[in-house]
């Protein structure tokens, strides 16, 4: 280390040997030319022109650390015995008030800015031309050559500052803690927080896991819970993996309005009733659902389907309705069933004599049967202990019609029921003949038989002759083989 002799003057004359030193002054300015790290020592250059090497600088607490760069200018005092440099103080210089200066408190009005402006000029200017001048007395600032700094300021405001998008404040103000940045990164045990801005797009995104040992380590990253916010998320993503990057969850919201939420074993949704309050959804849009197993749902209250559009439903095997009460099936138009095989219909009665009602106010009822492929199709209505009626009330016919079958009935009886004259045509659509009825014809046949068998004819003498032999009883045997023993007709 250089030491100087304590009687010594900074320009090495003594003041007992000779010289005429100044008795009032033990120190002088310098330059630093350069800085010893290892044992916190700098070079410099007097203003004498003097290079000392090996001078220490006086700290102002124990643990104080601040190397010293080149060109530093130091105010060194002798008074020790050996050069000490005792602090810094920048040498006055010419005006650099319009210099680029670093900004503190990020607002106008501050300091040199305001109240505390300098008002004498020709005193010197001891700022260096890129440290802050919107200081106010009581602040403590610590700047770097680049612009970091930390501050403690008047008002109750600390902070630490690399640039004026990379710092954190707080203030005692609503306890109030700010931390600023363009890009962001936050290190745990856990994982990382990052918020990059690449170019003006902008993303959060959190990678972390529950295994310190063998997922979220420095040394392993095999993250189990992702998170991105933002221009890689588009616009949000969230997933839950296995630590080989499989997805067991993902919730994604696009920039579009698109929601996906997505679960390897299933997704179940639970909305509570503690205050009245339900669960809603709305498509503004189509919706489509895809489900590559069975479904099941139950509904514990009353269900409501309202579709203003078409409804299509598909079923590849069977379709089963149960209704534990009424079912109904209304429309203001037309209903079609078609069954590519068969068709069952089971009605269990109840209360009322009506067990099935069918009502068509306006229009046919058409049943068709059979094809040009199917030709033995038949219609068949089977009633066990129960009557089977075709009855219209207000003049419409009843039509039994085939081209070239049979209408066969096995009845007990049958009975043609109506009131107008000449109603009744068998055989045809005209009334060219009318039917008779037996009973009434065999008297009026026997009457002529009985006249035929009395009559006689007088002879010239008027003679009364004897009638020939009666055919009465002949022709009666054989009018009784006219009559039908299953039809009949009525008065």
């Amino acid at each position: 280390m250089y030491r100087t002799d304590p009687t010594s003057t900074p320009d090495g004359s003594s003041g007992r040997h000779g010289g005429m030193p100044d008795r009032n002054r033990r120190g002088e300015f310098a330059t630093v030319i350069s800085y010893q790290s290892d044992n916190y020592t700098s070079t410099i250059r007097t203003e004498r022109g003097r290079t000392l090497s090996g001078v220490p600088r006086m700290r102002a607490t124990p643990g104080e650390v601040a190397a010293l760069s080149p060109g530093t200018e130091v105010c060194v005092t002798y008074d020790f015995g050996f050069p000490v440099i005792m602090g810094i103080l920048n040498m006055p210089a010419t005006d650099n008030a319009g210099s680029e200066a670093i900004a503190v408190t990020e607002a106008t009005g501050i300091g040199g800015e305001g109240p505390n402006r300098t008002v004498i000029a020709g005193r010197g200017n001891y700022r260096l031309a890129a440290e802050p001048r919107d200081v106010a007395p009581g602040d403590w600032v610590q700047t770097g050559p680049d612009g970091a700094m930390a501050a403690v300021l008047t008002g109750g405001t600390a902070l630490i500052k690399g640039s004026a998008m990379a710092q954190v404040r707080t203030h005692n103000l609503n306890d109030l803690v700010e931390v600023i940045s363009r890009n962001y990164r936050n290190v745990t045990d856990m994982g990382e927080l990052n918020v990059k801005n690449t170019d003006g797009r902008v993303n959060l995104s959190f990678r972390g896991a529950s295994d310190q040992r063998t997922e979220s380590g420095p040394d392993e990253e095999r993250w189990t819970v992702k998170l991105d916010i933002g221009a890689i998320g588009d616009l949000f993503n969230f997933e839950l993996c296995t630590p080989s990057g499989q997805t067991l969850f993902r919730l994604h919201v696009d920039s579009s309005g698109a929601c996906e939420i997505f679960g390897v074993n299933g997704v179940n949704i639970c909305s509570g009733n503690r205050t009245g309050g339900g669960r809603a959804e709305e498509h503004n849009g189509d919706s489509a659902v895809t489900i590559a197993g069975a479904r099941e749902v139950t509904v514990e209250s009353d269900d409501t389907l309202s579709v203003f559009g078409s409804v299509l439903t598909t079923t590849e095997a069977d379709h089963v309705i149960n209704a534990g009460n009424d079912a109904r099936i209304q429309t203001t138009r037309d209903i079609g069933i078609a069954s590519g095989r068969n068709m069952a219909i089971s009605i269990q009665g109840g209360e009322g004599d009506t067990a099935l009602a069918l009502t068509v106010e306006d229009g046919d009822f058409t049943t068709s049967l059979g094809s040009v492929d199917s030709p033995n199709s038949a219609y068949k209505v089977t009633t066990t202990a129960g009557a089977l009626e075709l009855k219209s009330t207000q003049g419409g016919g009843i039509t039994l019609e085939t081209t070239s079958g049979n209408i066969t009935t096995n009845s007990q009886t049958i009975k043609l029921k109506t009131s107008l004259m000449d109603s009744v045509i068998l055989g045809g659509d005209t009334l060219v003949s009318h039917l008779a009825k037996f009973e009434e014809l065999q008297q009026l046949m026997q009457a002529l038989f009985i006249a035929l068998d009395t009559h006689t004819h007088p002879l010239a003498s008027s003679a009364t002759l004897t009638p020939t032999a009666p055919i009465g009883s002949t022709l009666t045997s054989m009018l009784n083989n006219v009559k039908s023993t299953k039809a009949g007709v009525s008065s």
